[in-house]
């Protein structure tokens, strides 16, 4: 993935593409918004602009929600221009591990460009939130678990989003993204990248997917086709091992 020889997490990065029935990428902010942002910047200057600002205590969906409440136009003029159609700068990790063969990509952005990068390589298919089918399998595909916003869309709307405190709400009672979710953690070996696996949301999933996965490997010859999820998730680990992919289960 680099120009010189390979480290050994890159080595890493490509075993797990590699395995024999695939591995599923989950990539979160981290590895998609530009570089010298974070995601607080941008819920910080989405509020600025619908004249909302970010309390002590406050948690980031509930400022969105207050800047729907507040001020929709500008949240939606705000999101328009941070996540513009075509970017000149992003992260390289993104399209470095665009490069492997995953299975599939899920992504909990709603930025263009992961679909940008990835519409010349191996992923055809391109599923938005709500419509996360799995009757076609995973194979190829580009599931945006939270939406997509195509800024060059007028009609692209923050409502369409799973960004505020409701719409998250909604999206893990209300719809097929839980299901779906379940479905892939129970018999998908997954790595997440730029994601935090602990946020309520997924901690909750993958630990009702480890009983679920009990449950139906009696009889079903599941076991010969263990489930394993990794995180890359920083530690303070010797330099040798940093940044290697730590294994959640």
């Amino acid at each position: 993935m680099t120009a010189g020889a390979p480290t050994p997490e890159e080595l890493e990065l490509k075993r797990l593409a590699l395995q024999q029935d695939g591995c599923v990428a989950f990539l979160g902010a981290g590895i998609s918004i530009p570089p010298a942002k974070d995601w607080t910047d941008t819920v910080r200057e989405i509020g600025r602009r619908c004249g909302v600002t970010i309390g002590a205590g406050k948690l980031l969906p509930e400022v969105i929600d207050d800047c729907m409440d507040r001020n929709e136009a500008a949240c939606d003029a705000a999101c328009r221009q941070l996540f513009p159609q075509f970017a000149a700068a992003s992260r390289q990790a993104l399209s470095l591990l665009l490069r492997l063969p995953f299975k599939a990509v899920l992504t909990v952005n709603f930025d263009p460009w992961l679909h940008q990068q990835s519409q010349q390589d191996r992923y055809k298919r391109i599923h938005v939130y709500p419509d996360l089918p799995l009757t076609s399998g995973l194979l190829n595909g580009i599931y945006y678990l939270h939406g997509y916003f195509n800024s060059g869309d007028s009609t692209a709307s923050v409502r369409n989003l799973v960004f505020g405190e409701r719409s998250f709400r909604q999206a893990y009672t209300g719809s097929l993204l839980p299901g779906f979710l379940l479905n892939v953690f129970t018999y998908e070996s997954v790595l997440f990248v730029g994601v935090d696996p602990t946020e309520r949301h997924l901690a909750r999933l993958l630990e009702h997917s480890v009983v679920v996965r009990r449950s139906v490997v009696t009889g079903r010859g599941l076991a010969s086709h263990p489930v394993k999820h990794y995180a890359l998730w920083p530690a303070p680990v010797s330099s040798s091992q940093e940044n290697e992919p730590r294994r959640t289960r």
